[in-house]
């Protein structure tokens, strides 16, 4: 998980990077989103 980095500024979105391949993935658009999906999918698995 990291956070974008442009001109010095950190950007609000959420990415995976995969190092192999140095590809990026945006998981949210901010923090708080990441946390609600995780928490969230968390529970999904809780159910289960």
């Amino acid at each position: 998980m990291c956070f974008r980095i442009t001109d010095t500024v950190m950007d609000n979105k959420v990415y995976i990077w995969y190092h192999e391949t140095e590809e990026l993935e945006e998981l949210a658009s901010n923090l708080k989103e990441f946390i609600v999906s995780n928490s969230e999918y968390e529970d999904e698995i809780d159910e289960d």
